[in-house]
């Protein structure tokens, strides 16, 4: 496991061996000579419905950095973290589980701090707008193959949600 950043949050780092890694979806040369088989096409609707969510999570997320949103909630996260901080010092320091947590909690506070510093450089501005531009044209992009892909992938039906 390997900490994640500021919030705690843990990636768990798998080995998977070669034959594990091969994707159930065909490049797209042999899609070329034939249509995809029906677990084929499920795989493809999958994993172009987990592709298209996520992104529109990132495309939630720069729509608020970009419209002032986020900023908002920065500054109430971090006046909400200073209080935290100030209770976790009234408990007695030395105690391992208090001292994590207010590390942890420092961590986010700086964290917030970061971000929130970024806020008022006006190159960030146009990367941030630039990086929800990116993600909206994605979307749209791998939305537009959804035709398509009913006409290959007759007997699966896709289910991302439609907005």
């Amino acid at each position: 496991q390997h900490n994640m950043g500021a919030g705690g949050a843990k990636a768990v780092v798998v080995e998977v061996e070669p034959e594990e890694r091969r994707s159930a979806i065909p490049d797209i040369e042999t899609l070329k000579t034939r249509n995809p088989t029906d677990s084929e096409c499920e795989a493809i609707w999958n994993s172009l419905d987990f592709v298209i969510s996520n992104l529109k999570f990132s495309e939630v997320h720069h729509t608020a950095v970009v419209d002032g949103t986020m900023e908002n909630a920065w500054k109430q996260e971090k006046e909400l973290l200073s209080d935290q901080i100030k209770i976790v010092d009234r408990f007695p320091q030395d105690n391992p589980g208090i001292i994590a947590q207010r590390e942890e909690l420092q961590a986010e506070w700086d964290e917030n701090a970061r971000q929130l510093e970024k806020c008022k450089d006006p190159r960030e501005a146009k990367r941030r707008q630039g990086m929800l531009d990116m993600h909206t044209n994605f979307v749209t992009g791998l939305e537009s193959t959804i035709p398509l892909l009913m006409k290959k992938c007759p007997n699966t039906k896709f289910v991302a949600k439609k907005d």
